[in-house]
């Protein structure tokens, strides 16, 4: 999978809602309504997580790295911005956003600016939706292993665990700050090789007050509009 299509996949993952199958563990903060002293399960966390998203903007910057065997590559660093079904990112030498309806990438070495209304098979290769869906609906979500530790730290670790294998991605890692469940890291296992992805400044605010921020408009960049 390459590196744009990991982030983009990535990013499209956290503001899905989906149904999962879910383990209880302790030491979670407790959900409002729920009675007091009943520790909400991990499926509860990520779709608080989720409502949040979808309700408020998200913003972060980000650092990518590969892991094969021993070997440690960093791949890039950018910002992102998302709220709910639309983003905004640049990775590398490419910018992209998707404001629910059509899709803007902008490639800084040729100066394209690229529009188009993407049918879900060209979603797959940058915001792959569907694929997204059909993982995370067939997975069985839980506590990492050193999810108490984490805790302690100020952080929650959800393990998502797709039950096909076929999919290509055998693990997902999601890492949440405690007290407001903004990213902190999300670790993706594929094969013999695991992206890291590590969030650092993420918080929320009120919903942007226009679409244009899903926009990219580059006056004298050469428009290809496939629409």
């Amino acid at each position: 999978m390459r590196v744009r299509s990991i982030i983009i996949l990535t990013i499209m993952m956290l503001s899905m809602g989906f149904p999962l199958a879910a383990q209880s563990h302790s030491d979670t903060p407790s959900k409002q309504g729920e009675k007091e002293g009943v520790q909400p399960s991990p499926q509860s966390i990520a779709l608080q997580f989720l409502d949040k998203v979808e309700k408020q903007l998200l913003t972060a910057d980000y650092t990518i790295e590969l892991l094969a065997g021993t070997q440690r590559q960093p791949v890039g660093s950018g910002k992102l911005q998302m709220l709910g079904r639309c983003f905004r990112l640049n990775i590398l030498s490419t910018e992209a956003a998707f404001d629910g309806e059509t899709l803007y990438m902008y490639q800084e070495e040729t100066n394209e600016l690229t529009l188009s209304n993407p049918t879900e098979e060209e979603l797959l290769d940058v915001n792959p939706m569907l694929f997204a869906r059909a993982l995370l609906r067939n997975s069985t979500v839980r506590f990492a292993a050193n999810a108490k530790n984490n805790t302690a730290n100020g952080e929650l670790s959800l393990d998502f665990l797709p039950t096909n294998k076929d999919a290509g991605i055998q693990r997902f890692v999601l890492k949440l700050r405690k007290t407001d469940l903004a990213p902190l890291e999300i670790q993706i296992r594929e094969q013999q090789q695991q992206t890291i992805i590590h969030f650092s400044r993420a918080s929320f605010s009120p919903k942007a007050s226009s679409s244009a921020l899903f926009q990219l408009v580059y006056p004298s960049a050469w428009l290809n509009d496939l629409r």
